[in-house]
């Protein structure tokens, strides 16, 4: 059922939600980056980066790899490209869209952002830029729900405000084990904090716990 109320009986609990939102193609065109934009790149590569750069925000999910085997198909379907950020030898960023019909006007097409994934500013940049190539047929970007992890990173590239929200979804967790979730979550590299946490459950005593974080990596023991 599509009821928070449902879910919550069963221990789970709002934690975040992802937005989708749009962006004039030609306030990404003035973006530049150092690098070069690589078709196809290797996935392998793709999910290592994935996992570190996912790692630095809270809200993305691991997910296995039948998944991504699924929501990756090879060859490319039609409409649809993977394209990746690769300065020097290392792949640091990737953007994964597709083209479809333009929803409210007679010619051109949309793009959709289904992915976006940087680990430089230069990545950012330059696949920002490469979405915008076709602004004449595609006057507005569409990233789409959880595309991009941290839209804060793309807003404040933007030389104004044109970022322009048009919905969200909520999703919820259910922690079962507060030490693991506590490390597994992400924390922003340079962040230096000392928590003492109190984590009270149904029926049973607060479990007391201590968390240090120290550039990014949490350490957790009991309180």
């Amino acid at each position: 059922p599509s009821t928070a109320s449902f879910y919550r009986s069963l221990d789970w609990e709002l934690a975040g939600r992802v937005t989708k939102f749009t962006v004039p193609a030609a306030a990404l065109a003035g973006l530049r980056g150092g690098g070069d934009a690589v078709r196809e790149p290797d996935l392998t590569e793709v999910a290592a980066l994935r996992g570190r750069v996912d790692s630095a925000w809270s809200g993305p999910i691991i997910r296995p790899g039948w998944w991504w085997d699924w929501r990756q198909p090879s060859p490319t379907p039609n409409r649809v490209f993977r394209v990746g950020w690769r300065e020097g030898n290392a792949l640091t960023g990737f953007v994964a869209y597709r083209h479809r019909d333009a929803r409210d006007r007679e010619w051109g097409f949309d793009v959709l952002v289904t992915e976006f994934c940087a680990a430089t500013r230069d990545a950012l940049d330059g696949l920002a830029r490469l979405l915008a190539g076709d602004g004449p047929l595609s006057p507005t970007i569409t990233f789409g729900h959880g595309a991009l992890p941290n839209d804060t990173l793309l807003h404040l590239r933007l030389a104004e405000p044109d970022l322009d929200t048009t919905g969200h979804n909520t999703w919820m967790l259910r922690v079962l084990d507060p030490t693991a979730a506590l490390i597994a979550s992400g924390w922003p590299v340079g962040l230096t904090a000392h928590l003492e946490l109190a984590i009270d459950g149904d029926g049973e005593s607060p479990t007391q716990l201590v968390m240090e974080v120290a550039d990014g990596v949490a350490s957790v023991e009991p309180g």
